[in-house]
């Protein structure tokens, strides 16, 4: 979390970081077989692979990612509903978010 904090539009090094946290979580969530997880973490992989260490990636929209990763987390597993609304919020930020960078 320390090198999201600090991450800023075209930091290689701290996209890369959080690239491969992002994978680590994937594998982790997929171990586990907790596919709300696995589904948000994939769409924050997509997103970084897309804009990339450019002045695309939009560092709020990297942070507003992981805040909501760790509440899904968090969130038990019997609150099923709640987990897969979170993940699917998820997926259609980074949709619109991809969709407005390719429109730019």
């Amino acid at each position: 979390a320390s090198v999201v904090g600090k991450l800023v539009a075209g930091d290689a090094a701290g996209a890369r970081a959080v690239y491969k946290a992002v994978q680590a979580l994937v594998e982790a969530a997929e171990q586990i077989g907790d596919q709300c997880l696995v589904l948000g973490a994939k769409e924050m992989a997509r997103y970084l692979q897309a804009q990339g260490a450019t002045d695309r990636l939009d560092p709020d929209v990297v942070n507003t990612h992981i805040a909501a990763l760790a509440q899904l987390a968090s969130l038990p597993h019997a609150l099923v509903g709640e987990r897969d609304k979170v993940a699917q919020s998820l997926k259609r930020m980074i949709d619109k978010k991809l969709r407005r960078g390719n429109a730019a």
